[in-house]
């Protein structure tokens, strides 16, 4: 299933728009995940955007797989 990711999800504004999506839609990048109480059923990513690592991880995890289509040539499949 894809995933909307959300930064900056247990701020003040993310935490809002988080509360106002469908949990199942959502992986959250959080620095803490201990400490994000967020709506149950979203998936929580641990990091932070100033690791490197982290970063690499998010890219890895949440973006290759959303350009899969377009590095194979399959773009066409994709509503715009």
């Amino acid at each position: 299933m894809n995933r909307i990711l959300l930064i900056g999800a247990t701020g003040n504004i993310g935490r809002e728009v988080a509360a106002r999506m469908s949990p199942a839609n959502v992986r959250a990048l959080v620095r803490k995940p201990a400490a994000a109480n967020l709506p149950s059923g979203i998936e929580l990513f641990p990091g932070d955007l100033t690791d490197p690592d982290s970063v690499h991880r998010l890219v890895r995890a949440h973006v290759l797989p959303g350009l899969a289509p377009f590095l194979r040539g399959e773009h066409h499949h994709v509503v715009h």
